[in-house]
């Protein structure tokens, strides 16, 4: 019976945890005297520990965790110099990311995970009902978007609230497509029991409109149908189409000049986005990059600093200020080289080594995913959680593809 107590007690406390993962993350800011100190620990240490304590054994291999730790500071060594902190985060969060893909793979039966991704599910969606009930408070002039956006340190963002009421509590690209990646993961482990309700689903798809990234809405759009479809909703489907397609109709040019204008000029790339200049990036590290660097790394935070000396590419750049590539790919492959990054997904697939022909098959989640992570984002402190959905979707155990089939 204390066993079983016991038991159950753990699960509890792992879905308190998996609850705190994206309310801490994302809200953190509003408690920024309180929980400065707290968020960072949380991140790097209690995540990682809490991950690879519930792993089963024999998932990670830690000798080999040891060896490219190792090499990766040893090619980062003369970065160290008046730069020790960033270099380290970075070599930390690129072990975290082929950590995490290693766990998502092998993870699709642990119910411990379970249980922590039925925590991150209430999570995303207590943050996006935040977010949305904030956004509400903006358009009925109860809330000041320039105290928001100041809160998280955007407050040269507002003009993309004024151009297309463009809303997200952050970053409006990286946050959505956080929230909305580790939605996808609770999703993967709880329809298995079908235990899992539309409403957030539909929330986070709203939200997820707001924010106006592109891919995101796409994935939130293909996430929505999976769970529907899933779970035989097929009336709910028809109630959701009929209500949608009738307010739009009757609040159409409201509607338009709120969110739809803007949204059909992101789209059709007429808008203040970023493409371009992500698309200049990749351009300007083809062209500049050594073949020495690509193949065997310049260690990390080296991109930045190569971002850093280019600033004619594109009028968003200021000269001699560390920008980040915002591309996970350009950053391992400038940064650990070709051969190190391939070692590192060689060990990670391990005994799974088949389950990365997933990555070629028609599973729209799993290739949306992984562009904007791997070619439109950069390595942010929470990626490595992104990474363990990655690997959860190419994992041949989940059957998320079989919506597609």
């Amino acid at each position: 019976m204390s066993h079983s107590l016991d038991y159950g007690l753990k699960h509890n406390i792992l879905v308190f945890f998996g609850f705190l993962v994206p309310t801490l993350i994302v809200l953190a800011p509003f408690f920024s005297n309180y929980l400065g100190p707290i968020v960072p620990l949380f991140i790097y240490l209690l995540i990682p520990i809490t991950f690879v304590l519930n792993s089963d054994r024999g998932d990670i291999n830690f000798l080999f965790v040891l060896i490219v730790s190792f090499f990766l500071l040893l090619q980062s060594i003369y970065l160290v110099s008046g730069n020790f902190e960033d270099v380290l985060r970075a070599v930390v969060l690129v072990l975290l990311s082929f950590i995490f893909f290693n766990l998502g793979l092998r993870g699709y039966f642990n119910k411990n995970f379970y249980m922590a991704f039925k925590g991150i599910y209430l999570g995303v969606f207590f943050v996006n009902v935040i977010s949305f009930l904030l956004f509400i408070g903006i358009l009925l002039d109860f809330v000041d978007p320039l105290n928001i956006y100041s809160i998280f340190g955007r407050e040269n963002e507002l003009g993309f609230f004024d151009l297309g009421w463009r809303f997200s509590l952050g970053n409006a690209i990286q946050v959505p497509f956080f929230l909305t990646t580790i939605l996808v993961g609770a999703c993967i482990y709880l329809i298995k029991d079908r235990k899992i309700s539309l409403f957030p689903i539909t929330l986070n798809l709203i939200n997820a409109l707001i924010s106006q990234s592109r891919v995101v809405i796409l994935i939130a759009l293909l996430l929505f149908l999976y769970v529907a479809l899933r779970n035989k909703n097929y009336l709910f489907l028809l109630l959701f189409t009929a209500i949608v397609m009738s307010v739009v109709i009757s609040y159409w040019e409201f509607l338009n000049e709120l969110v739809f204008g803007s949204l059909f000029d992101r789209f059709s790339g007429n808008d203040y986005g970023s493409f371009g200049d992500r698309a200049e990036i990749f351009l300007l590290f083809w062209e500049n990059a050594s073949w020495t660097e690509i193949l065997f790394g310049a260690g990390a935070t080296s991109s930045s600093i190569f971002m850093s000396y280019e600033y004619t590419f594109a009028s968003t750049v200021e000269p001699f200020v560390n920008r980040s590539p915002e591309s996970m790919f350009l950053q391992l492959v400038f940064e650990q080289g070709i051969f190190l990054v391939l070692i590192m997904i060689f060990f990670s697939l391990d005994k799974n080594i088949l389950s990365f022909r997933n990555l070629i098959k028609f599973n729209p989640l799993l290739w949306l995913i992984f562009l904007e992570q791997f070619f439109l984002l950069q390595i942010t402190e929470y990626s490595f959680i992104v990474l363990f959905v990655i690997g959860l979707l190419i994992s041949s155990k989940n059957d998320t593809k079989k919506l597609y089939a």
